[in-house]
């Protein structure tokens, strides 16, 4: 993975490089969706040129901004650095990732006095950590009503680990190995086998971040991961999750900021900020160090192979990573759009936009403050593909704004055609809600 660029990035004139025009486009997103942005690129060689913005109303009742240190929950965006522990723990000779899970998991069981083991609810122990963080391992994912339901009618309540585990779905869905279905349950048990491999005697002393990006954490001065506590005692942003009401035919937001931020630990408690995601992507895949890892630990971030049962069937993900892309107006998908990186979305924050562009050799995140649009002038269609229209939409900014630079031809993003016929779709099933349904403005609830 050391040799991935096809076109070198070498733009950068000013500031701004050639990105000069993307604010007036991050204020037109975000007040066309009544909702918040913020966005990072960075590009060039080790010593990397640098580009961030920020748009929109974070907080409602305040009426506070979003700025480019804002903090924000992002959900599967933590999947990664899980990723890139197990890596450099390998490579330190910690832990195998071709270990069994189950001893490694068992004890944190073992020391909460609860009488489970991996093999006593999945019927096997044998699953291996490459598999889990392959989502390759056949361990199903979590419920989401019953998730929301532990996180949302609890306040403040911390969903731990062991029991995200303990009240899982054990029914494997295939023999660990011989199937690819994501599954974020998979990734809390890797986290607790990393725990152990670590030397923590609790699941909340594994420090994430050392784990992770090692000599380099400093580095990340605007990310952690929670272990405890909500958002909004973390500084975090506000964020907005949705609600529907089936009855009165109605739909809206609330804020989740007074919730916990635990987020589902190594699947998902990532705090930070697109820059320094931005970084993280660059510094992985571009920079001579690579975050220290070694070739054979790269290799393993860019071995994709197919998600085959249960969510987005056809996914290509590697090892923490995923493969994703656009079509561009000529109905293909775009080489020049193809990032190397992992979506992640909190109830009430998202990122759509996260990783690296090996052919134009730049990372890219773009983070955004609600799950769904807020501006009830707007269809629910058009707020229900809010993330996807304005990811689309400021991905194919950015890459004109790289064409022009650069004097390259690359055919504009199908944004209007993707989005439209994604959130038609959802609507025709009748979730989360059909076209018809009433928009109730925030703080309306149901």
């Amino acid at each position: 993975m050391r040799q991935t660029v096809v076109v070198l990035l070498v733009v950068g004139v000013g500031a701004a490089g050639p990105f000069d025009g993307l604010q007036a486009q991050m204020d037109l997103a975000a007040s066309y969706f009544n909702t918040s942005f913020s966005i990072a690129l960075r590009w060039g060689s080790d010593e990397a040129s640098t580009y961030s913005a920020a748009s929109g109303v974070s907080d409602h009742i305040a009426g506070t901004k979003m700025t480019t240190t804002s903090t924000i929950p992002l959900g599967s965006a933590t999947k990664p650095f899980t990723a890139v522990a197990a890596l450099r723990l390998a490579d330190a000779g910690s832990v195998s990732l071709d270990a069994a899970v189950g001893p490694l998991v068992d004890k944190f069981f073992a020391a909460s006095s609860s009488s489970e083991s991996v093999e006593r609810m999945y019927g096997t122990g044998a699953m291996t950590l490459r598999e889990l963080l392959r989502m390759r391992s056949g361990v199903a994912d979590y419920d989401d009503e019953h998730f929301r339901e532990k996180t949302f009618a609890n306040g403040s309540f911390d969903y731990e680990p062991l029991d995200i585990v303990a009240e899982a779905n054990h029914t494997l869905l295939c023999d660990p190995g011989t199937c690819g279905a994501y599954s974020s349950v998979g990734y809390v048990l890797a986290g607790l086998a990393l725990a152990n491999a670590s030397g923590a005697t609790a699941w909340r002393d594994f420090d994430q971040k050392a784990a992770a990006l090692g000599a380099n954490a400093a580095d990340f001065a605007h990310t952690s991961f929670p272990t405890s506590g909500t958002c909004a005692s973390l500084g975090a942003i506000h964020q907005y999750a949705a609600w529907a009401d089936e009855g009165k035919r109605r739909y809206g937001v609330f804020d989740i900021a007074d919730d916990s931020c635990l987020n589902g630990w190594t699947m998902g408690n990532v705090l930070t900020t697109p820059s320094d995601l931005a970084k993280f992507w660059f510094d992985l895949f571009r920079t001579e160090d690579h975050l220290g890892l070694s070739d054979a630990a790269l290799a393993n971030l860019v071995h994709f192979e197919p998600l085959t049962t249960g969510w987005s069937v056809g996914l290509q993900y590697g090892f923490g990573t995923m493969l994703s892309g656009m079509r561009d107006a000529t109905g293909n998908y775009s080489d020049f759009a193809t990032l190397i990186g992992h979506g992640g979305e909190d109830y009430g924050s998202l990122a759509e936009l996260n990783g690296y562009n090996p052919k134009l050799n730049f990372s890219i995140t773009l983070a955004m403050g609600s799950a769904v649009g807020m501006n009830c002038s707007n269809s629910a269609e058009a707020n229900f593909g809010a993330k996807g229209t304005a990811a689309c939409y400021l991905y194919d900014q950015v890459l004109q704004m790289i064409a022009a630079a650069e004097g390259l031809d690359i055919p504009k993003l199908a944004c209007g055609t993707r989005d439209a016929t994604r959130a038609r779709r959802g609507l025709a099933a009748g979730w989360p809600w059909p076209a018809e349904w009433t928009c109730v403005p925030f703080p309306g609830s149901e």
